[in-house]
């Protein structure tokens, strides 16, 4: 089918597009300013009129596709005559114009070896731009890439990385140039490689995530190159923010995998080019490309999941060293939180793969493997999201769970819990808590989740206790409560504790920087309306995005051989201060413990995490010697329930 283009006529088409926008929204706007004020309405030239959403609309029209057009006719009217006659296209369609549009751009990339002037760089960059306007579109993307093919991108990069090399024809630098010409233009080429790698990362990503590619593309062009232009080529897309098709990563970290596990091994610090510079990117995240793809990877949740799911390759990943990472395992826990933490809410197939990954992770690194560093973040945020199914598989209250037993997820959790349990054995827990409780953050997360996951307990309970009165006892529901957060947050310290000192029996301040992380402010947290298990999901990937330091506890710890004391007093004064502060809770028996509480100028109960050592030590004197009701019975239960912890776990 023959398409004719003129230039002329196109450029006339766009300017006068402009102005009719511009000459609809200037008559709506005199029109509404011509109505006197509290004057008659005008309803069609506000909302959503045409008047409104017109000059829009022909705006729109301006870039596609009557842009479109008219650079597919700049690019064909090689003689300059201004009128281009296209007689290979299929059916005049603008997807049609817009795959040729893409193929003339591949076609003119490859000058970039033809590059030996100032002049022929500008020509260069300028195809750099138009490629740029369109690298977002998955036709004209999907075009030029699969024109240039696995090889021409190979090559692309490869190029323009020897032109900052030692024999670059342009600029040479063993030429003779004037004045400081030759490093001005040295300049240039570095950030035109950036350009271009930017460029190109982003035009593949649209592409193959709209499914533009065939499925081994990504294997053809690690196979078909040298492992820089794939660490070059992720690199950039990682650092843009550029998400990959899954079809395209996992066929090319296959391919990655197997030249980096082939016969003899390749270790990517000592290839060859490995400290020569390519534009503005880390030298160091260029020597590993296996790094750089897992990063690139994390930006998709369909390609970390379909990579997880494969449990050797997982092992492999998760377990991987690098040289050249600040934190070994950093980039393989990108991927591992993308395929589990980030997607355990969603209620469909996302969310299922999240959970056995989360639960092949629990059993894996709770058994024999030990997890680089920074996978122990990441471990620690699956405990917190999935802290529902954890406390299934804590001993608790009753201790009544026997060593290895597997606890499989209830079917309905609540609202805002993730819908896709984890299957958990209480061994592995242990073991993993072992393994990452060296790790700052993840301690402080596991805390997080622990603590406000008790606050919605006890909340419950309070409320539970409001609605139906009963006696105060060992079974009603606040005493009950108190006593199995108490034995959660025991067990999971003491787990946390075997992995942060090597002999926890005289390591005091160990003990104290541990129960520092792992223990909030107890005041009573004001839990927002919605679903609990959102709000208490919601905090744990707060802390993962580093924004939780751990605040600490108060200045009540000051025997860091008493910890467990202190995680029972903790516990006690979560739950007396909700009963104090929740509504209705004026209902409650506490006896003469409401009047025990500190209060400010106002009246008000003093927050727990304001008190003072001597007034908490006051206060627990105070309950123990007088009838402070369910205050008295939460006190005595938290510390029996933390002491019969101790007579089964307990490190002395």
């Amino acid at each position: 089918m023959t398409v004719r283009m003129n230039v002329d006529a196109l450029d006339s088409a766009i300017s006068a597009v402009e102005e009719l926008a511009n000459d609809i929204a200037n008559a709506r706007t005199a029109c509404i300013n011509a109505v006197p004020y509290r004057g008659p309405s005008l309803s069609s030239l506000t909302g959503n009129s045409v008047t409104v959403t017109a000059p829009e609309w022909l705006r729109e029209q301006k870039t596609d596709p009557l842009g479109v057009v008219l650079d597919l006719a700049r690019l064909l009217d090689t003689d300059g005559e201004g009128e281009v006659v296209w007689t290979g296209s299929t059916d005049g369609s603008i997807q049609d114009i817009k795959e040729e549009l893409g193929r003339q751009i591949a076609a003119r990339a490859e000058d970039l070896e033809d590059v030996e002037s100032s002049e022929d760089l500008d020509e260069f960059l300028e195809t750099l731009e138009l490629l740029d306007t369109y690298a977002d579109d998955p036709d004209v993307t999907g075009a030029f890439v699969n024109a240039i093919g696995p090889e021409g991108l190979n090559r692309l990069i490869q190029q323009a990385g020897s032109m900052t090399g030692p024999y670059a024809d342009y600029p040479n630098p063993n030429g003779i140039y004037e004045d400081s010409s030759y490093g001005e233009e040295f300049e240039r080429v570095v950030a035109m490689q950036d350009t271009l790698a930017e460029t190109l990362s982003q035009s593949v990503a649209t592409a193959s995530l709209a499914g533009k590619l065939p499925d081994d593309f990504g294997e053809e062009f690690v196979r078909g190159g040298d492992p820089r232009s794939a660490a070059i080529l992720f690199d950039y897309a990682a650092r843009g923010g550029h998400e990959f098709g899954s079809e395209f990563l996992v066929s090319a970290g296959d391919a990655l995998l197997e030249w980096e596990n082939g016969e003899g091994g390749m270790y990517w610090s000592n290839f060859p080019g490995g400290d020569q510079q390519y534009g503005t990117a880390d030298l160091d995240a260029l020597r590993d490309p296996t790094v750089a793809w897992m990063e690139a990877l994390s930006l998709s949740t369909d390609g970390s999941q379909e990579v997880l799911l494969d449990t050797d390759r997982a092992a492999y990943l998760l377990e991987r060293f690098s040289p050249m990472e600040d934190v070994n395992g950093e980039a393989a826990g990108k991927v591992l939180q993308t395929a589990t933490v980030d997607q355990a809410l969603d209620p469909g197939n996302h969310g299922r793969d999240a959970a056995a990954i989360s639960s092949w992770a629990i059993e894996h690194f709770g058994g024999d493997a030990e997890p680089p560093d920074g996978i122990k973040e990441e471990l620690g945020g699956i405990l917190g999201v999935y802290i529902y199914d954890v406390y299934e598989a804590i001993p608790g209250r009753g201790l009544d769970i026997e060593p290895g037993t597997y606890v499989r997820p209830p079917d309905d959790r609540g609202d805002g819990w993730p819908v896709h349990g984890i299957t958990i054995n209480n061994e592995d827990l242990r073991g993993i808590l072992g393994d990452i409780g060296d790790n700052d953050s993840a301690v402080s997360i596991i805390g997080s989740a622990a603590n406000n996951y008790n606050q919605v307990r006890i909340d419950d309970a309070v409320q539970s206790a409001i609605a139906n009165g009963g006696q105060v006892g060992g079974d009603d529901p606040i005493t009950m409560t108190t006593g199995t957060n108490a034995a959660n947050l025991g067990f999971l310290y003491d787990g946390l504790l075997e992995g942060g000192i090597s002999s926890a029996e005289d390591d005091a301040a160990q003990r104290r920087r541990m129960a520092e992380l792992l223990l909030l402010p107890t005041n009573a947290i004001d839990v927002p309306g919605g679903p609990v298990g959102t709000y208490v999901v919601g905090e744990i990937k707060k802390h993962l995005t580093n924004e939780f330091v751990g605040d600490g506890v108060n200045e009540a710890i000051t025997g860091a051989n008493d910890v467990f004391t202190q995680l029972s007093r903790q516990t006690w004064l979560q739950t007396f201060e909700t009963m104090l502060t929740a509504e209705g809770g004026d209902q409650l028996d506490l006896g003469d413990a409401r009047d025990q509480w500190p209060t400010n100028a106002a009246g008000n109960p003093i927050p727990t995490e304001d008190l003072s050592d001597q007034e908490v030590l006051n206060l627990i004197l105070a309950i123990q010697d007088g009838d402070g009701g369910y205050a008295s019975t939460a006190l005595s239960e938290a510390a029996a329930q933390m002491e019969r912890h101790l007579d089964r776990y307990g490190v002395s």
